[in-house]
């Protein structure tokens, strides 16, 4: 917007500010509140409450300029896969989605934003969509629409099979037995409300999100490696979102980049039951003697095969003695 001279400070107002204000309002903040000088070519920047626009007035020597900037608001993206990892970016468009996932083979579990549906032209990719997700929307219809609670109860006993699965081959067994006639159930029931309800109402909206995800919310009928929902993904945010609060921000784009890389190590530290803080000292150590840096899976591994290793060794010791 400007150049910035080195003799010139910046001065950021510590009250929001309405945004609809103008050179007038915000020459007098700074002439009767912050007590400087207009004409001394020093910036001054007011913030909104919310936090998302930004204004800044200046004296370039000619006269005052004002300059408006709504302010960027970046996306934490959470993977729960191992290893565990959290991507930072400016946006939610699918085309970030897209192009992040472009040659990855295998499944990837999205909530309802209808940006990751352009997921499902990558080649390879298995894209399904969290039943969760669409058990909160006919959840939170109960209230106005008693009907939904049979749609809930369908829902609930997904998950009640699922948690019946002794390993993976099990659970495809389950799915295509049961979690089937479920299926065809949940289908069969919601078809004999349709005409009954408005698409504006509360149910019509749950049936709609229904409807245009019926296929990929299908995808863990064919394939027993879908989970039914991403809820792991969701709880793998809070931390990142939490931190953020604490920190007030990431404060840039590259803070943001090296905040996500931390992340990602002290969740798949924990996803491994390894200690993050031991993790990070052992591998900067390696790093430092120019060994080769091991992920928290190989290390977890590596000091599960030392301490089997010990043990039988000690096993051996007492058996030789007795």
């Amino acid at each position: 917007m400007f150049f910035e001279p080195p003799q010139r400070r910046i001065w950021l107002y510590r009250d929001p500010v309405d945004m609809r204000k103008g050179h007038n309002s915000l020459s007098y903040l700074v002439t009767h509140v912050v007590l400087r000088d207009l004409m001394s070519r020093d910036i001054f920047l007011f913030v909104s409450k919310d936090r998302k626009s930004l204004k800044a007035i200046v004296w370039d020597g000619s006269g005052l300029c004002l300059f408006h900037k709504r302010l960027n608001r970046g996306r934490v993206m959470s993977f729960s896969h191992l290893p565990k990892a959290n991507e930072y970016e400016v946006t939610r468009s699918g085309a970030v989605a897209h192009e992040m996932f472009k040659g990855f083979k295998g499944v990837v579990m999205c909530d309802g934003y209808s940006g990751y549906h352009r997921l499902q032209d990558n080649d390879g990719l298995i894209y399904a969509q969290c039943w969760a997700h669409c058990r909160r929307k006919f959840f939170d219809a109960m209230a106005k629409h008693p009907e939904s609670k049979r749609a809930v109860e369908l829902i609930d006993r997904l998950f009640e099979i699922d948690r019946k699965a002794k390993d993976l081959q099990h659970l495809g067994e389950l799915r295509a037995t049961e979690s089937k006639v479920i299926m065809a159930e949940f289908d069969a029931y919601l078809e004999s409300r349709r005409g009954k309800f408005l698409e504006s109402m509360a149910f019509g909206k749950a049936v709609t999100y229904y409807d245009e995800r019926k296929d990929a919310l299908h995808q863990f009928l064919n394939h027993s490696v879908v989970p039914l929902d991403n809820n792991t993904a969701e709880r793998a945010l809070r931390a990142p979102v939490m931190g953020r609060n604490n920190f007030q921000g990431f404060r840039s784009i590259d803070g943001a980049d090296v905040a996500m890389t931390f992340y990602s190590i002290i969740t798949s530290c924990k996803a491994v039951k390894v200690e993050p803080r031991t993790y990070m000292l052992q591998v900067a150590i390696r790093s430092a003697r120019a060994e080769e840096l091991m992920t928290p899976y190989r290390y977890a591994v590596d000091l599960r095969n030392q301490a089997d290793l010990k043990v039988a060794s000690e096993f051996e010791v007492l058996r030789q003695v007795h």
